[in-house]
């Protein structure tokens, strides 16, 4: 059984596109959460909260690398792996 998204085809899209229209709708909602945790991130950092460095640094990358964005994965599991680190030395926005 296909969720609702799928059963009818958004703004007159044939059958064929639905899967590809549903999965861009959904991709779009994951980037938006993921910018909104480096939003987060970058904030633990400028407060030197280790801890949440560490925490969201994890998150982002087990997510990031479940949908292929290796690159972000490993650059935020050097930051899980450094998060004291990155916490004491702070980030300044530019």
């Amino acid at each position: 059984c296909m969720p609702m998204s799928m059963t009818s085809a958004p703004l007159g899209l044939p059958s064929a596109a639905r899967p590809a229209a549903a999965v861009m709708h959904g991709l779009a909602g994951f980037i938006a959460s993921r910018l909104a945790l480096v939003d987060k991130l970058s904030q633990a950092a400028q407060q030197a909260d280790g801890a949440s460095v560490q925490r969201l640094a994890h998150q982002l990358s087990g997510s990031l690398g479940m949908y292929g964005f290796d690159w972000a994965a490993d650059c935020c599991a050097r930051l899980e792996h450094d998060a004291d680190r990155v916490a004491q030395a702070g980030i300044n926005p530019p």
